[in-house]
């Protein structure tokens, strides 16, 4: 082509090749398909297009496509033809996905006919969808609907299923209230520290429970006693009653017997069943001790909420709970105010949210525990000494343990000539504060020895500890004074002990 002297023949060809190249393909050129203003002033055709030198050169000028320089143009890249190869691709596969729809008007006489819909588009008939049933909700619908147990509250005196920290008293207990006496007992697991009354309540609750007949005509555990019996269910009632405020514990019988004793019934609870009354539950802090206020229906819309107070120390069963009441060193709150406020003593209980109450200590009571707290802390750096037990590999060895806000000391305790001395014989050491990195009672058994740990950091840079058995009160007295201690110092043995050992470690043994 470079041979050719037509300037048209040239001109067509570069028009409608877009490409120009050499035959060593060393480089190549995509022309843009721009319009060029070409006159056309007496030809008819492009045949016929004659363009002189002049005007060709101000007509191409302008171009954007046109080279500037000498030299070859830039040669496109690999990646470039790769990216146009993928766009070609993409718009043909593109195409293939595309469905074209004429959108038209349907004439008069091509429209289907409402039997025809209505023959393509029949309705069906859809099941209705079966709700899905558990088999618990089964079992509880199947169920019998049982009345709610008056004596509910005492179940927590039950001691079948306590842990084995908490000590419980079995007994066997016969009823005494049909024509059939002293038959049929029950075996009774009860806590050792529950009242009499609560024993009656526990023995109520599991006779109501097991649907035993006869039913019991009173709802109230002021109508039951229970009485000393024999192996065999036989009772006498020239014996006593126990006395429904001492603790169960106090009385060694395994054998005693409930029996129904409604002339001896408090005045509260006779008038609970002579007339229609309601009822008000107050619970008790910080003990949580729950107690049911019975007021007679004529009374209820004048009982104020001093009233209900006075009448919760009357209808209180624990003795020592109705004297702690009598300080007059606690105030009301209902459950159902969402302020929790204090309520005034001459507010009806009408006026109130609920039924429901919570008689709670006032705030000087709580102040009052609050510094005799803070006592507790100021006077945990003073020395004291404590006669305890340090447990050995081979039995224990009785020492004096003296506790400051400095130093822990363990001395052994001398004794006469006429006891054997310990097979470990222990000598005195002196532990300063600093080395202590933790304090914690390990074995905590009501009535019995409890353990308490002390943990030191040995001169080899160990964590070792001293076990300590003693009553109860001691270990709590000396957990509490060592914790006070370490808290109010904080050493850094005590930090690297949290840090290192939490929790379950608890060092070597001495």
């Amino acid at each position: 082509m470079a041979f050719y002297d037509d300037k048209r023949r040239l001109l067509k060809q570069i028009r409608h090749s877009f490409v120009t190249g050499d035959e060593s393909q060393l480089c190549e050129h995509v022309l843009l398909n721009n319009d060029f203003p070409l006159p056309k002033d007496d030809f008819d055709s492009d045949d016929d297009l004659v363009i002189d030198d002049e005007h060709a050169t101000a007509v191409f000028a302008e171009s954007p496509d046109g080279f500037t320089g000498s030299g070859p143009p830039r040669p496109r890249t690999y990646t470039a033809i790769r990216l146009e190869r993928m766009k070609i691709k993409r718009d043909k596969e593109d195409a293939v996905k595309t469905r074209h729809v004429s959108w038209g008007v349907v004439k008069r006489d091509k429209l289907i006919s409402d039997a025809d819909l209505e023959d393509m588009f029949s309705k069906k008939n859809v099941p209705p969808l079966q709700k899905r049933r558990s088999k618990l909700t089964e079992l509880l619908n199947a169920a019998p609907v049982c009345p709610p147990n008056p004596f509910a509250q005492y179940a927590r005196y039950d001691g079948a299923h306590c842990i084995a920290d908490v000590s419980v008293k079995n007994m066997k207990i016969f009823f005494a209230l049909g024509e059939k006496r002293g038959t049929n007992p029950i075996q009774l697991s009860v806590i050792s520290s529950a009242k009499v009354s609560d024993v009656i309540g526990l023995v109520c609750w599991h006779y109501v429970n097991q649907n035993r007949t006869p039913m019991l005509s009173h709802t109230h555990v002021a109508s039951y006693s229970l009485l000393f019996a024999e192996e065999d269910g036989e009772y006498d009632f020239d014996f006593p009653c126990l006395d429904r405020f001492e603790t169960i514990s106090k009385f060694h019988f395994t054998s005693l017997a409930l029996v129904s004793t409604p002339g001896k019934v408090e005045p509260a609870y006779r008038a609970h069943e002579a007339t229609q009354t309601e009822v008000f539950r107050v619970v008790i802090l910080p003990a949580r001790d729950v107690v049911d206020v019975f007021v007679p229906k004529s009374q209820a819309q004048e009982t104020t909420v001093s009233d209900l107070m006075q009448l919760t120390v009357d209808q209180c069963f624990s003795e020592q709970t109705a004297n702690r009441l009598r300080s007059k060193n606690h105030v009301m709150k209902d459950k159902g105010d969402p302020e929790n406020s204090i309520l005034s003593l001459s507010k009806k209980l009408t006026d109130c949210f609920s039924r429901d109450f919570v008689l709670a200590p006032s705030e000087t009571r709580a102040e009052e525990i609050r510094m005799r707290k803070h006592l507790s802390v100021m006077e945990a750096s003073l020395y004291e000494s404590f006669i305890v037990s340090l447990v050995q590999k081979i039995g224990t060895a009785e020492i004096h343990l003296g506790i400051s806000g400095e130093k822990i000391e363990v001395n052994p305790v001398t004794k006469s000539s006429g006891i054997l001395p310990s097979v470990i014989p222990v000598k005195p050491v002196t532990y300063h504060i600093d080395s202590i990195a933790d304090c914690s009672i390990v074995d905590e058994k009501y009535g019995k020895k409890s353990v308490v740990r002390l943990v030191y950091k040995s001169l080899s840079g160990n964590f070792k500890h001293l076990d300590i058995e003693c009553d109860i009160e001691t270990a709590r007295k000396i957990d509490q004074k060592c914790k006070h201690i370490l808290n109010f110092r904080s050493s850094f043995t005590r930090q690297e002990y949290q840090e290192t050992e939490p929790g379950s470690k608890r060092g070597t043994k001495k």
